[in-house]
């Protein structure tokens, strides 16, 4: 069964994104096997540029990967594979973690614990070969309060801007991760541990402010020209067809053709990450690796070409095929600048897929009722957020621009007011014309998303009576972030309190085709995923996979023998 979402980027106007792309979320229990947050408290990834539109529509059923990567300390973390107690480091049998005592130096050993500390952060700022940094640290129970904790961690380990840090451990009697989120729940953790002496805890730090702004969502049996099509007019008939929009989708041709047929006026994009898929199954090299996605995050036209010329003057047979199978917009240099959306994937509408995964086995109008009583929990949530802000733009916004500010290591010269060019030192040295008046540079990324660039914020800065929240875009005001939900969700009864209908007719079931073996429940992963570990079973020795302890090879021929002495 497939389902359309519209999800948008915190307002009401302007973008659809679409696909399956995975919208990481940091899981420590699923950082294994690639899942999401754990069921005790699921997380949603989500986006909030306020008034910045993204619509997302989503065709096929998710799975999503898990963000759990960043060393924290160069130098000083290593990798490791959590999910289970055996690779935690415990002895699976007792599930207790061997510790000496020297942790409980000038500490009092009854209220005392060894915290074994794993922590994970954003994915994409992450070396690939690292995991997770570990460390410990040693607390007393009766001296330390939720908050006190907390800000101790993200002083000595800062997480990147707007990442918010995310508390949890292993609680082996139920085999699950509880989230710490305040004091008692704290001292929860130390009385389930207050045998051992030992917690092994998980803090995960991504973004706080990834909002999404669901639009409206849809079932239908299968993916058909017919049933996309009739998506797309049910989504024009809610949203009607503003200026500026834009609409991202795979590069699934049933979607497309739906686009074309319901919005041909729309600003049509396709996800960078499935062209990428795609692409990856004809064409490999160290060239393309270095010039894809530069190319798709490439705000210039100038900088999109040299990336282009790369890739073309080293495989012409690859640019031949971007041309033939890939012409929507994938590059932000090709984004119009009406809609201040710059994403260059359909993430927002994973966020969505992740959100509903574990109900999708509820009758279909359960199904329906439950993803709306969601939406309308997370609109009420929002509303009393919007409430609770004051100023012109959203606070958010201002940290992040404001942090930019100290980074800049640009030259500015005044042609007036209002133009100046700016040139980069130490680097490439390329010029830029900033008009603070018309709000543009000629980089085009403050056009594009709305947002002064940093050549725009060095001229900004550079004089007395400038104000950086004046050259923002309205999309990101707070006014516009308290209308898009001002408007209530309606809360209803029950279903068997719903009105009776009588059409004249009755609405069967569809004839579903009958496939071999089990209904699956996942998605079926690209060839961008993570691929599957030979075999099921864990080798004790070498913690490998694919075969028994007795034919392994690859473990100390010691440990062998002693599983063959003991009879194992």
């Amino acid at each position: 069964m497939g389902h359309g979402v519209a999800t948008a980027g915190g307002g009401p106007s302007a973008a659809v994104e679409g696909g399956h792309a995975g919208a990481p979320v940091g899981d420590p229990g699923a950082a294994a096997d690639g899942g999401g947050a754990p069921d005790s408290d699921p997380v949603v990834a989500e986006d909030d540029q306020a008034g910045a539109a993204a619509v997302g529509i989503q065709g096929t059923t998710t799975a999503v990967s898990s963000d759990a990567a960043r060393d924290m300390a160069p130098g000083s973390g290593h990798g490791a594979d959590v999910g289970s107690p055996a690779s935690l480091g415990m002895d699976v049998a007792s599930g207790v973690l061997p510790a000496s005592s020297a942790w409980l130096e000038g500490l009092d050993p009854n209220s005392s614990y060894l915290l074994k500390i794993r922590l994970f952060g954003n994915q994409k700022t992450a070396r690939k070969e690292i995991k997770c940094f570990c460390f410990d640290k040693a607390i007393d129970s009766e001296l330390t309060n939720y908050k006190d904790f907390v800000e101790s961690i993200v002083e000595e380990y800062p997480p990147h801007y707007l990442e918010v840090a995310h508390v949890q451990y292993y609680d082996d009697v139920l085999k699950i991760f509880p989230e710490v989120k305040s004091d008692q729940e704290l001292v929860s953790m130390f009385e389930k541990h207050s045998k051992t002496k030992v917690v092994q805890m998980f803090i995960a730090y991504y973004d706080g402010h990834n909002w999404m702004y669901p639009v409206c969502f849809g079932v239908f049996d299968s993916e058909t020209n017919e049933n996309w099509i009739w998506f797309m007019q049910l989504l024009r008939h809610a949203i009607g067809s503003p200026k500026g929009l834009a609409i991202c989708t795979d590069a699934g041709q049933v979607v497309m053709t739906g686009v074309k047929e319901v919005f041909p006026e729309a600003e049509h994009r396709e996800c960078m990450f499935h062209l990428v898929s795609n692409f990856k199954k004809k064409f490999h090299g160290k060239v393309f690796d270095d010039h894809l996605w530069a190319a798709a995050y490439s705000w210039n036209p100038y900088l999109f070409d040299k990336h282009w010329i790369a890739m073309e003057a080293t495989k012409p047979a690859a640019t031949a095929y971007l041309r033939k199978w890939h012409n929507r917009l994938w590059s932000r240099s090709q984004f119009l600048t009406i809609c201040k959306v710059d994403y260059v994937t359909n993430n927002l509408a994973e966020c969505f897929n992740k959100w509903i995964k574990h109900h999708k086995s509820l009758n279909l109008d359960d199904f329906m009722d439950k993803a709306r009583q969601l939406i309308m929990i997370k609109w009420n949530e929002r509303r009393k957020v919007a409430k609770k802000l004051d100023g012109l733009i959203l606070p958010h916004i201002i940290k992040k621009l404001n942090a930019m500010t100290r980074e800049l290591n640009l030259e500015v010269v005044e042609c007036s007011e209002e133009v100046a060019e700016v040139t980069a030192l130490g680097g490439s040295g390329f010029r830029f014309v900033v008009n603070l008046q018309e709000r543009t540079c000629s980089c085009r990324q403050w056009q594009v998303c709305g947002l002064p660039c940093k050549h725009a914020l060095a001229f900004i800065t550079s004089l007395s009576d400038a104000h950086i929240k004046n050259y923002v875009d309205l999309y990101y005001s707070i006014d516009k972030f308290r209308a898009a939900y001002a408007q209530l969700i309606p809360a209803m009864p029950d279903k068997t309190q719903w009105p009776k209908s009588d059409h004249g007719f009755f609405m069967h079931p569809p004839l579903l085709k009958a496939t071999a073996g089990r209904t699956k429940t996942e998605r079926y992963k690209g060839c961008a995923g993570k691929k599957s570990k030979k075999g099921k079973h864990l080798c004790p020795i070498c913690k490998d996979y694919g075969h028994h302890w007795h034919n392994c090879k690859k473990g100390n021929p010691d440990d062998i023998a002693a599983m063959l002495a003991v009879g194992c």
